[in-house]
């Protein structure tokens, strides 16, 4: 009967598959670490006094300048911060990205949210000053220097002529802000007349660069490109920039524009389910105290004096007319189903030049 015996591995196989078990155990290694710092990043297992601040792409120093501050008051409390398309981030939220303070470029992406995942309450707005909006702003144009091509105003913007350039209204708060801004200035030009208004938002945004980026993004393509005339973006990174760079840009106001209104609040109950509730509240109330409008004011932003009126400019910006939103669209339900729900007029606008020119730029 022939013997059975265990098979072998001859030496040179052995040298063969020596190096392959180091490289996966080294991976299983890498794989493991990553693994453990998800899940201290992550709920639950990141600290209660660890706060991940979900916001828009366009306020990295603000923010930047109000966490330094907060965290001298307050050592025991560590701040992270998530920056991109205020939009995206809400989608990322929905999706199941967990944060503690969501502060975002709009009213509408923080009810998205309320009404996906309902993490908070029915009247979160009234529960912080000014509609929990702790400042404002509005949009402008960013020129080059001499404003070469006379821009003035949004009839100005369309002429195909002109090169404009802005954020993606479908992702970037600035880009939806900028939008509504268009197709409102024409509304109230023209006397309420709604086609006047299409036609405005159409020939404005099926002719203009439209990058798939955040305001922030956009603003760094438009400055390495000296070919596009004029961006559309939020104020205070307009006059950032001016102030930056005083001999390059201008910043154009025209004649009336949008009130944008960014807006905070804790997510209720994620920082329920992790203890951090008292670290957020103070993190979101501070926003709202005198030292952290002192930093709106450096940075820019428009400060509110009282809830009742519109907030106060910076120094440097002319008088221009700002209109809001409920009051010449309607609304957000209305606005979201007209202009950006599938069948709303942008999205028809993004459609028809995608179909045109083979996509957004």
């Amino acid at each position: 009967m022939p013997e059975i015996s265990s098979p072998t591995i001859a030496p040179s196989d052995t040298r063969r598959l020596g190096p392959w078990r180091r490289y996966a155990a080294i991976s299983l290694l890498f794989i493991l670490i990553a693994l453990i710092i998800a899940l201290l990043w992550f709920h639950p297992f990141r600290s209660k006094d660890t706060l991940l601040n979900v916001t828009y792409d366009a306020n990295r120093e603000l923010v930047a300048d109000l966490n330094a501050a907060f965290a001298a008051a307050h050592p025991d409390i560590h701040l992270r911060v998530s920056h991109e398309g205020s939009i995206k981030q809400a989608r990322s939220i929905i999706e199941g990205l967990n944060a503690d303070v969501v502060f975002l470029a709009c009213r509408e992406d923080l009810e998205i949210i309320r009404l996906r995942r309902e993490f908070i309450p029915p009247d979160w707005e009234t529960r912080l000053p000014n509609m929990s909006s702790p400042y404002a702003s509005t949009i402008v144009f960013l020129v080059r220097k001499g404003n070469p091509r006379g821009i003035k105003d949004w009839s100005d913007l369309e002429d195909p002529s002109i090169r404009v350039t802005v954020p993606n209204p479908m992702t970037s708060g600035a880009g939806r802000w900028a939008y509504l801004a268009a197709y409102g200035s024409a509304l109230l030009e023209k006397g309420g007349n709604n086609e006047a208004a299409i036609q405005r938002a159409t020939r404005i945004f099926s002719h203009a660069v439209i990058p798939e980026a955040g305001a922030r993004s956009v603003l760094a393509s438009f400055m390495s490109r000296p070919f596009e005339d004029v961006l559309l973006t939020w104020e205070h990174e307009a006059l950032r920039i001016h102030r930056a760079f005083p001999a390059l840009y201008e910043v154009v106001y025209p004649s009336r524009s949008i009130l944008a209104r960014p807006v905070i609040t804790w997510l209720d109950d994620y920082v329920d389910s992790r203890q951090s509730r008292k670290a957020a509240e103070a993190y979101v109330r501070f926003h709202f105290s005198p030292e952290a409008r002192a930093l709106y004011e450096k940075h820019g932003m428009r400060i509110y004096n009282d809830q009742e009126i519109l907030p106060y400019p910076p120094a440097e910006a002319p008088p221009m007319e700002l209109f809001r939103t409920e009051t010449v669209l309607g609304d957000w339900a209305l606005i979201r189903a007209s202009h950006f729900e599938p069948e709303g007029l942008l999205p028809r606008i993004l459609k028809t030049r995608s179909a045109r020119a083979g996509g957004i730029e």
